[in-house]
């Protein structure tokens, strides 16, 4: 579901089956900006806006901003990311520890903070478990716009080495809203 006027008419087609039993569940699945200007309606166009039955939203960062938007929160219920399915496929190998993970900042601020304050507020966590990060900024987004770098952090540090080297360099690559996700999928990244 991304609020798109296909969304919308599909919505409006299943008013007429509910007699039926007919329920849309629609399932956000992409990660949101605040620049995402579909999915933030404005609040006179709300209580008329056909949506869904039930919406699952993918991370409580997005479920937030839906509700704060003034989208009626029972009808989103946060059921977290079901983007990619390994299914059928082999469980990745499991190495001991030190391991590393290439992280890799959208230009979404509020994303970048959001990801920059979950690794620097469990910090501790990444020391016991023998886990580095390597960051990788948005080049329009610094950390200096995002508040929080490398040196917040004593698992953290800034990445010296480009997309292309990761399968080399890092068992990971956590990305989040960036065109980098799809490459590290090529590259046969998890």
């Amino acid at each position: 579901w991304e609020n798109q006027p296909w969304n919308k008419l599909l919505c409006m087609a299943a008013d007429g089956l509910q007699a039926r039993r007919v329920h849309l569940v629609g399932y956000q699945h992409c990660a949101l900006s605040a620049n995402q200007l579909n999915f933030f309606p404005s609040r006179r166009e709300l209580g008329s806006l056909p949506i869904p039955d039930v919406v699952f939203t993918n991370a409580l960062s997005a479920h937030e901003m839906l509700l704060q938007a003034g989208f009626p929160s029972e009808c989103f219920v946060m059921a977290g990311s079901m983007r990619l399915s390994y299914e059928g496929q082999p469980a990745p190998t499991r190495r001991d520890p030190p391991f590393s993970a290439s992280v890799y900042l959208p230009c979404d601020l509020l994303v970048a903070r959001e990801i920059m304050a979950t690794l620097v507020g469990n910090d501790e966590v990444w020391g016991r478990s023998q886990v580095r990060f390597f960051l990788h900024p948005h080049p329009d987004m610094p950390f200096s716009v995002i508040g929080l770098g490398p040196a917040d952090g004593a698992a953290l540090e800034s990445a010296q080495h480009s997309v292309r080297e990761c399968p080399g360099k890092v068992d990971l690559m956590i990305c989040s809203n960036t065109v980098v996700s799809l490459e590290g999928v090529a590259m046969g990244m998890p």
